[in-house]
């Protein structure tokens, strides 16, 4: 399992409704990214907005994270934000296993590609076909990289359901 190194930044505070989980039991957000310095500030931006986290270095860990977390209980991870370029699995290819484990799974992928691009790199997965029945806009939103602190509140807050 990955561990996020130590890494400081200076993170400006938002001026959006942070994305607030219920107070009893925090939402739990499994991010899937391989980039260090990336899992470590949505770690701390999450984590102060009152999520709990767990990480995963590629595609492959997150899916197996995310099989294990949801074993007991199908609904444990509230949200997965999901890198799409990764090494040994890519996020086209991790998301497509998280949505055969849970169909209603919501995702929010980030890339540095642009929408378009995304939807074009889904459809070459075969993941926008009819058959595979995901939900793009609903259950799997986009978030294009590199994003501000508050593009990541907002972005989780649309994806929960929850938009300030």
């Amino acid at each position: 399992m990955c561990r996020s190194p130590d890494f400081s930044a200076c993170i400006p505070e938002a001026s959006i409704v942070s994305p607030t989980p219920s107070p009893d039991s925090p939402d739990l957000i499994l991010i899937v990214d391989d980039e260090p310095a990336l899992r470590s500030l949505g770690e701390r931006i999450l984590g102060r907005d009152g999520f709990a986290t767990e990480v995963a270095c590629d595609g492959q860990e997150g899916v197996e994270r995310f099989a294990e977390l949801v074993k007991e209980d199908p609904t444990a991870v509230a949200l997965v934000v999901l890198d799409l370029m990764m090494p040994r699995m890519d996020g086209a290819e991790a998301l497509r296993h998280i949505h055969r484990i849970r169909p209603d799974q919501p995702v929010l992928l980030v890339s540095g590609y642009g929408e378009s691009q995304l939807l074009a790199r889904l459809a070459d997965h075969r993941l926008l076909a009819d058959g595979e029945g995901l939900q793009f806009g609903r259950l799997i939103r986009f978030l294009q990289k590199p994003y501000s602190t508050s593009q990541l509140r907002s972005a989780v807050a649309e994806t929960l359901g929850r938009a300030p």
